[in-house]
C-alpha cells in the first residue's frame, strides 16, 4: 500500500504519530489533527510498566469492551469519541484516499465501526509501525482489505 499524492493525511496530536507521519512523509507534509484520535486512555496506569498494572482477573468479551481502568476510559468510550471523528471525515473528504498516522487502540475502532462488533475489533493485534487498510463504502459503512500488514523491506 502506498501513500498516493492526492491522500488526505490525518495523524494523532501524538508526537509519536506526528513523528511517523515526519518520517514516512516530511514534516512539511500538510496533514490535519484531531484531538479525539489520541490513543485510549488508561487513566493512572498510564505510562507504568505492563508488570505493575494490577491483576484483574479473567474478563470475558463482553465486560473487556466496557472495562475501565482507574480514571480512565472503556472501548466503548474510545469508540464513542474516535468513531464520529472517522465518520465525518470520510463523509466530507474530497481526497480518493485517507492515510491515518494513528494508535492501535483507533485502529480497533475503526475496525469496530467495519465489522459492527466491539468485541471482533479488539480480537485483532495491531503492531505497531504496521498496515490496516479499510475502504469506505459510503454512509456508515466500511469494508476490511487488510489488518496489521508489516513491511517486508
Amino acid at each position: 500500500t502506498q501513500i498516493s499524492s492526492d491522500s488526505l493525511i490525518v495523524c494523532s496530536p501524538a508526537k509519536r504519530c506526528q513523528k511517523t507521519c515526519d518520517a514516512i512523509l516530511s514534516a512539511n507534509h500538510p496533514r490535519e489533527t484531531y484531538d479525539n484520535l489520541w490513543e485510549q486512555s488508561f487513566g493512572i496506569w498510564d505510562g507504568i510498566a505492563f508488570s505493575e498494572v494490577p491483576d484483574v482477573g479473567a474478563l470475558t468479551d463482553e465486560a473487556l469492551v466496557d472495562f475501565k481502568p482507574p480514571d480512565g476510559e472503556s472501548f466503548i468510550d474510545l469508540c464513542k469519541r474516535v468513531q464520529p471523528v472517522i465518520e465525518q471525515i470520510c463523509l466530507n473528504q474530497n481526497a480518493e484516499k485517507v492515510t491515518f498516522f494513528v494508535h492501535a487502540g483507533v485502529i480497533r475502532a475503526a475496525l469496530a465501526l467495519a465489522f459492527g462488533n466491539h468485541i471482533a475489533a479488539l480480537k485483532c493485534e495491531i503492531d505497531t509501525l504496521s498496515i490496516t487498510n479499510l475502504r469506505y463504502l459510503g454512509g456508515q459503512s466500511f469494508s476490511v482489505v487488510f489488518v496489521n500488514k508489516r513491511s517486508v523491506a
